[in-house]
């Protein structure tokens, strides 16, 4: 009778002990992280639990952590650290995080363990382990005001109501008509509204009842910052192809930013050969800032080996403007055969 009473009260034990683990081990996570932004640094803290981390030490794991953070090109990692402890604190600088970054952006941390065998990356084209991401945690980051400016060719904005009202809005009692233009009349009839014009109509100016023009901006010019920031990955692009479906990608978010010459020549000596690098110079044709110096159009087309994709890129330039055309002739000095040479020199203004 006791063996049955200890055993019935063992059973209610275990019973009760598998009923509550569930719950402590949902309240307590085995890997916790934590991102809180500040002002100027981003502090970020990771913490394992003993028992998770006795098992990893046991095991001879590789436990690292990666900090991924999202540009205009992608996710870009900006550190790999190997957790040597339980805790890892780590302050970040926000001026790294939100480098070439315009509004918000998002952060995240990879907790996770290299293990197995190398395998070839045909991305980078390395040799790398296998990562096992085991937790990861996201978290917006704010970078700075957006920019509030409009588009080139924008209508200018209006501080007044707009002039026209829904036909169920009545106007108040004590408005006035809108002023017109009457024609000169040597009598008027008082109380009539278009009896407040005595006289002829010629003092009243232009400007006070015809819209204004407004000239659109000036072109802004990308910053070197988030050009070198999209260039370091552009550098990771294996085929020209892949070059060229990046660079349309890039291109269309730039909102109206133009690119300086020293841009567009740096992204073309990325390319192999004369065909992509010939489709890239049209397309950074559009996006350049122009008008554009003879030296600088010189440096570009000095990327190409032929003087057949020489002159195709010139041409693709000069469309956009040249602001010294009186020295062409430097540029001619570029091409090896003179056929090319006449050709620029008619065909370029």
């Amino acid at each position: 009778m006791q063996s049955f009473q200890k055993t019935t009260w063992l059973v209610l034990l275990l019973a009760v002990g598998i009923y509550f683990i569930p719950e402590q081990q949902a309240k307590a996570a085995p890997i916790s992280i934590t991102i809180s932004p500040s002002s100027k640094v981003i502090f970020s803290q990771v913490r394992i639990r003993r028992r998770r981390w006795r098992r990893i030490r046991r095991q001879h794991w590789d436990f690292k952590l990666r900090v991924w953070v999202r540009k205009m090109s992608g996710w870009t990692k900006l550190r790999t650290y190997t957790m040597s402890k339980r805790k890892w604190v780590k302050s970040i600088s926000k001026r790294r995080v939100c480098r070439g970054v315009m509004g918000k952006t998002r952060l995240a941390i990879q907790v996770g363990i290299f293990y197995k065998n190398w395998w070839w990356n045909r991305d980078t084209r390395k040799w790398q382990r296998n990562f096992l991401s085991v937790r990861q945690e996201l978290h917006t980051v704010q970078c700075g005001n957006i920019a509030d400016d409009l588009p080139p060719g924008s209508p200018a904005p209006t501080n007044g109501p707009p002039q026209n009202t829904p036909d169920s809005v009545a106007p108040p009692a004590n408005s006035l008509p809108p002023r017109t233009h009457a024609p000169p009349q040597t009598g008027t009839v008082p109380g009539d509204p278009e009896g407040q014009h005595h006289g002829t109509n010629d003092h009243h100016g232009t400007n006070d009842h015809h819209g204004t023009t407004t000239t659109p901006p000036p072109p802004v010019a990308l910053g070197r910052g988030q050009f070198r920031g999209y260039l370091r990955s552009f550098k990771k692009l294996s085929f020209d192809r892949n070059r060229l479906r990046s660079l349309k990608n890039w291109t269309s978010r730039l909102n109206g930013l133009k690119l300086k010459a020293w841009m567009v020549r740096r992204l073309m000596k990325e390319f192999s050969f004369s065909k992509g690098k010939i489709r890239a110079a049209r397309r950074l044709s559009r996006h350049i800032l122009a008008p554009i110096k003879t030296r600088h159009l010189r440096r570009i087309i000095s990327t190409f080996s032929f003087d057949q994709y020489k002159l195709k890129a010139a041409l693709y330039f000069c469309r956009r403007g040249i602001a010294d055309p009186l020295n062409l002739h430097k540029v001619s000095g570029e091409f090896s055969f003179s056929s090319y040479k006449n050709k620029f020199l008619k065909r370029c203004h």
